[in-house]
């Protein structure tokens, strides 16, 4: 994994950078061949009315944004539920398709059109596990102190 991050902020950059190497490994893909940015973006929640987002940019090159006004406990929850999503992407369980003006999600090689959000297997399992990364990365912090 070769990592990116774009964040003003020094300290916020470090924790961000150590955060999402340790998910990364939990995760088991931090040795896999992929480039990730991660963007501290302001404003997000107000602009898109999300706290985060993963994307692909190209083939083995994804993107990461979350809102720069989140707290702490929800900022780092946030990294864990979108790096479930990098982890869906390099993996190939989950991928999107745009065609004809439509985006078609594939989950597991099943096809999707404008699933609800709650309900999309992807995001059931990032959630999933996103509760369990962010107490695991918080126990860790709190015994560094």
């Amino acid at each position: 994994m070769q990592l990116k991050i774009t964040c003003r902020n020094a300290g916020k950059r470090a924790l961000i950078e150590a955060a999402t190497t340790w998910i990364a490994q939990e995760l088991k893909i931090r040795e896999k061949n992929f480039a990730l940015t991660i963007v501290s973006r302001r404003g997000m929640v107000k602009e898109d009315g999300a706290r985060g987002m993963a994307y692909i940019i190209q083939d083995k090159n994804y993107i990461v944004t979350f809102d720069s006004g989140l707290n702490f406990d929800t900022m780092i929850r946030t990294l864990c539920h979108e790096m479930v999503h990098v982890k869906q992407f390099v993996r190939g369980q989950y991928r999107t398709e745009l065609k004809r003006g439509r985006l078609y999600h594939f989950w597991n090689g099943t096809k999707y059109y404008n699933p609800k959000y709650h309900e999309a297997p992807w995001e059931i399992d990032a959630a999933s596990k996103e509760s369990l990364l962010a107490l695991k990365l918080n126990g860790l912090m709190c015994l560094s102190r």
